[in-house]
């Protein structure tokens, strides 16, 4: 199959955004977290279920990660994996609606910012979109030619041990096909055997999930987040967070743009509702879509814990897939005043969020790139520490205190604590004060800050929204 050269130049410039991303990206800690994780196992079961993650991803980035531990390389292969989803969405797609729409698409899975940002990261997000968009693109083809392949099996049984909104999306689906599919009889019991198939193969990831207690972190309240599955299906949720308006309720080009892809993501929802009876087969799509983030709230208001928007990435794939089939029905002229739009807004905030929030704009690389070799740096919390195992900053750097980590998972990351007591730092010691918003480890941070003041003379502190950066002369 021959691609048309205007499909080949958007996976190359989706491509090349990535790779921009990938190279200018702060490691945070959740990053850290899962590549830390992946170097200790090939197949690290218990210790990944343990903190929240099916297998896969980790026995993947093992392998990855036995060429070279560098951050670009490893960041790679999600690179990989999101500029293949570019060309998968267009040779799919194509096959089921149209020419048209498949372009659309494709021109969307290569510049949205929520799809440029997780395919950027050594995270399971970048495969888990990747299998979510061949699942879905799959399941068209499946209601349009009631036939199972051996690629749609593994594809979701990859995606199942990947993430576990995976196993939402696949639940949800399944759904939608039985009840709202129009099978016939003998199509209906066909994906109930694929569907009773898979279970099969996922009982030994139920049974590890069943019976290991998870670690849990701070679960903020769900009611909150609902609304913000809905008008922020663009913008990634690590960005948000980071938005002046978020931050400091004040307005910045940056949180503009935000607020202007929120808009669409609204009215692009609305659309989906509006005309959810002549979207044909996507129709089954919409649906997922839109009860997707009621379950997870229902789930989150009973007490999983349930990582919320951020994971919820992983249903994004359908975003894509709707609105590519909305936008094509717009008149040409319409048609090409939403692209021109979506593309300039696209570019400008992923632009924008390079230029402004990372590099000398990030207070912690900043703070970093000044060290040297004859500075202790000393945390109280493992958020910050953790990102300089894999980057490997100038200075000496202890962890004061393991945050909500087990022991099993501290050797799995190979963490070293340093008690305060024993700590012997150099003639410049910096003291890094997270702010968890969490009474116990915000008060041990209180008691280690306390406890420096007693011993030596604070000379510097930096403030920031959710750390301090103190200074303290160490001389006699």
């Amino acid at each position: 199959m021959s691609i048309p050269k205007n499909i080949l130049i958007i996976c190359i410039f989706g491509f090349v955004i990535r790779l921009w991303f990938s190279y200018s990206i702060p490691v945070n800690f959740d990053e850290a977290h899962n590549l830390l994780l992946a170097r200790s196992s090939i197949f690290p079961v218990n210790v990944a279920i343990k903190n929240a993650y099916p297998p896969l991803f980790f026995s993947i980035w093992y392998l990855w990660q036995l060429v070279s531990y560098n951050i670009i390389w490893s960041r790679f292969l999600s690179v990989v994996f999101g500029s293949f989803s570019i060309l998968i969405t267009y040779i799919f797609l194509k096959k089921i609606t149209s020419s048209r729409t498949a372009t659309i698409a494709s021109l969307l899975t290569a510049i949205l910012p929520n799809h440029v940002f997780y395919t950027s990261i050594a995270r399971m997000y970048a495969p888990g979109i990747f299998f979510a968009t061949m699942f879905c693109l799959y399941t068209l083809m499946f209601i349009k030619e009631k036939r199972v392949s051996k690629g749609f099996f593994l594809v979701t049984l990859a995606g199942l041990y990947t993430h576990y909104y995976f196993i939402l999306l696949w639940f949800l689906v399944t759904l939608s096909v039985v009840f709202f599919g129009h099978l016939d009889h003998h199509a209906r019991k066909i994906w109930l055997g694929f569907s009773s198939l898979l279970f099969l193969f996922l009982i030994p990831l139920l049974y590890k999930i069943l019976t290991i207690t998870p670690i849990i972190g701070i679960i903020t309240n769900p009611l909150i987040k609902l609304p913000l599955f809905f008008i922020t299906p663009l913008a990634p949720w690590d960005i948000v967070q980071q938005l002046s308006i978020v931050r400091t309720q004040t307005l910045d080009l940056l949180s503009l743009i935000a607020i202007c892809l929120g808009i669409f993501g609204s009215l692009t929802l609305m659309s989906y509702i509006l005309n959810i009876r002549r979207l044909g087969l996507t129709s089954i799509l919409v649906i997922v879509y839109i009860s997707a983030p009621l379950l997870i709230w229902l789930l989150l208001h009973l007490g999983y814990a349930l990582a919320g928007l951020r994971s919820f990435t992983i249903f994004f794939p359908i975003y894509i897939i709707v609105t590519a089939q909305i936008v094509n029905r717009l008149n040409i002229w319409s048609l090409y005043i939403v692209l021109v739009f979506i593309t300039i807004a696209s570019m400008c905030f992923c632009s924008l969020y390079i230029l402004t929030r990372t590099g000398p704009f990030d207070p912690i690389t900043s703070f970093y790139q000044n060290r040297t070799s004859e500075d202790t740096i000393a945390y109280s919390d493992i958020i910050l520490y953790l990102p300089t195992l894999i980057t490997n900053p100038h200075g000496t750097h202890a962890l004061l205190h393991p945050g909500y980590l087990d022991s099993k998972t501290q050797g799995a990351l190979g963490i070293i604590t340093t008690s305060v007591d024993t700590l012997v730092p150099n003639m410049s010691l910096w003291y890094v004060k997270q702010h968890t918003n969490w009474i116990p480890f915000d008060q041990n941070a209180d008691t280690i800050e306390n406890y420096f003041k007693k011993k030596y003379r604070e000379t510097e502190r930096l403030t920031y929204d959710n750390f301090d950066l103190i200074r303290y002369d160490t001389s006699p």
